[in-house]
């Protein structure tokens, strides 16, 4: 059910234009940019479906606690350390975010190489 839109948006070596030219096939570093976009699209996916499920877990925890004050603290429990990891997670791409600009330029330049090239079709 998600997997099948990263999927889609995934591109494949061919696809990147990437490997060398001729029969040989052989992969060159122009694959490594593409095969880093496909595992960051790919995490972005998992980790907000883990976010997800993790937030329907703990208000099931929170509505069935029937007053109990630990298992109250453990759903809040969950909650906090679901949203610390998304936080985490996007303060990690922002940080990847920043280092691009700064050591490969302008992501919206097409001439610059990008690694989160977000393209909506």
């Amino acid at each position: 059910m998600f997997f099948s839109q990263a999927h889609a948006q995934a591109k494949t070596l061919s696809e990147a234009q990437c490997l060398s030219e001729g029969s040989t096939g052989i992969p060159t570093l122009r694959c490594i940019e593409t095969i880093v976009q496909n595992l960051l699209s790919f995490t972005t996916y998992i980790v907000f479906g883990v976010f997800f499920l993790l937030l329907i877990r703990a208000a099931f925890y929170y509505l069935m606690a029937g007053g109990d004050d630990s298992k109250v603290a453990a759903a809040k429990s969950t909650i906090k350390y679901a949203l610390f990891g998304v936080l985490v997670f996007a303060a990690s791409y922002t940080i990847l975010m920043v280092v691009q600009l700064l050591f490969l330029g302008d992501p919206a330049d097409p001439a610059v190489p990008s690694l989160f090239r977000l393209k909506l079709n």
